[in-house]
């Protein structure tokens, strides 16, 4: 350690005045249903942190909350997180005066300083329920998506036996950090009802709630040329024909799609399926609810046009 370092971080010490954080890993669990992410708490040790912390705090009022959004700086003399690693299978959730934070980016360090900024954001109020306790709470999640994702991502782990799919496909926004190609990503703009009303079918012995519906499904292929694209896309048809999970309202057609990058001069090997898609919206059926469904309501009415009664059978 260089004498300005030193310099540094007894300064550190000084001003922190013996201040500490404490953080809880927790490790990325993926629901194989849909590919949706969940963290599940690995213990409940915690481990603690020299550190000098700086808060800030702001409410932030939009349509569906009102919540603080708070950040911190938490300086020490090492990194907490390397951001150029491949994949993030686990997570430090730090907690400070009540809240939990993680870490989202480090800045304006220098290695002969011997300090390093960390700088962590609140986790917001509606995503503390993608944290789970023990792997247990894990175990009872069911799919989460209501749309056609689901079908996609299961395309690519072999749950098809006559269709295999050489990349991995994930939905929009749940793709691991700094993935390399090729892989693919599935999104669904828009969802349409094809039907008013819900059908019940049994699988089983068990009643399951279907709804046809209409998605609209953006496709982005990572790292595929003009033949593997065009593959894919004879692969997604025959999918649809021998499985008849879906249906093509459309002509699919391959598009290139401009990602550029200044440094380098060049584009991505980037290119997008649009699909229109026919298929059902399925979900188990609650007890409490199959009690009260009603298959149809029969109106009585006496001999003087007057109604009085309704009866209802299921």
């Amino acid at each position: 350690m260089s004498d300005y370092a030193g310099a540094l971080q007894d300064g550190l010490d000084t001003v922190r005045q013996g201040q500490t954080i404490s953080f809880i890993t927790y490790e990325r669990v993926i629901l194989p249903y849909d590919g949706f992410v969940y963290w599940v708490k690995t213990g409940n040790e915690q481990t603690l942190v020299a550190s000098m912390v700086h808060d800030e705090n702001e409410l932030r009022h939009e349509d569906q909350n009102f919540r603080n959004d708070s950040g911190l700086i938490i300086t020490t003399t090492e990194p907490l997180l390397d951001f150029s690693q491949d994949g993030l299978d686990t997570m430090s959730v730090f907690e400070y005066n009540n809240n939990l934070y993680v870490l989202r980016k480090t800045g304006y360090n220098s290695e002969q300083s011997g300090l390093f900024h960390n700088i962590a954001r609140v986790i917001e109020p509606a995503l503390r329920s993608i944290l789970l306790d023990s792997k247990d709470d894990f175990l009872k999640k069911k799919a989460q998506f209501t749309n056609s994702i689901g079908l996609f991502v299961l395309l690519s782990c072999g749950y098809f036996e006559f269709v295999n799919i050489d990349y991995p496909i994930y939905p929009e926004w749940l793709v691991p950090l700094n993935k390399k190609p090729p892989y693919i990503t599935v999104g669904v703009t828009e969802t349409e009802a094809l039907n008013n009303s819900f059908n019940t079918i049994n699988v089983d012995n068990s009643l399951f709630l279907v709804k046809p519906a209409k998605d609209y499904v953006d496709i982005n292929l990572y790292g595929l040329d003009n033949n593997e694209a065009l593959n894919f896309l004879v692969k997604l048809e025959r999918w649809s024909l021998f499985y008849k999970k879906i249906g093509f309202l459309n002509m699919p057609r391959i598009k290139d799609e401009q990602l550029a990058q200044n440094e380098i001069g060049s584009l991505a090997q980037k290119k997008i399926i649009e699909l229109e898609i026919f298929y059902y919206q399925g979900g188990d059926m609650d007890d409490d609810l199959h009690n009260q469904m009603i298959d149809q309501v029969l109106l009585n009415i006496n001999n003087d046009g007057i109604k009085n009664v309704f009866r209802c059978e299921r």
